[in-house]
């Protein structure tokens, strides 16, 4: 996998959607990337981002890309990072973990679908035959997404996590296991 190498590009909203590997020049923009989603409150990023702490994750992703650990895709509008998705491949065997996260402008578009879908592609590159992902019972528009390209339901943590609402009262919710069979 190339640092950087472009996988897709699409139309969306008058928009140029570039899902693509990130590089290292990435980092700022990645950063600023983390820092709207710990902004609207995305339960992946419970603090904000610092750049050391950027270039740490991003040089991370970039040695297991090369290592052919993980298949990560980053998703670029204007030279501005909205979005990215993991594929780690070192879980069961045959088995890799999904997660993706967008920034509020770019949901609901089709664009996670999108990512979802390219993912699992780069899934049965690796010789994949089934996906895991979790996410939090309270991401309805997540879960949907989910079930509609056929992830299905198999465990449920009850109040694994918590965080305040706009009132500060804790809200707590359920963490979803859900797995796709991809083939292979």
């Amino acid at each position: 996998m190339k640092e950087g190498q472009i996988i897709r590009t699409i139309q969306n909203n008058g928009e140029t959607v570039t899902f693509r590997y990130p590089r290292w020049q990435d980092v700022p923009a990645y950063v600023e990337m983390c820092n709207i989603l710990h902004q609207e409150r995305v339960m992946a990023y419970h603090a904000e981002t610092s750049f050391a702490k950027g270039c740490e994750r991003l040089s991370g992703i970039l040695v297991d890309l090369e290592t052919g650990k993980r298949s990560h895709l980053l998703m670029e509008i204007d030279g501005g990072i909205v979005g990215e998705g993991s594929l780690q491949l070192d879980t069961a065997h045959r088995m890799g973990t999904l997660g993706i996260k967008i920034i509020g402008r770019c949901r609901r578009r089709g664009l996670g679908r999108e990512m979802m879908l390219l993912l699992e592609a780069e899934g049965r590159k690796f010789g994949l035959r089934r996906i895991y992902l979790h996410v939090w019972h309270l991401n309805e528009a997540a879960i949907n997404l989910y079930q509609k390209i056929g992830y299905r339901e198999v465990g449920r943590v009850p109040e694994w996590y918590s965080m305040k609402d706009d009132e500060g009262n804790l809200v707590y919710s359920d963490l979803i296991e859900m797995i796709k069979d991809i083939g292979n």
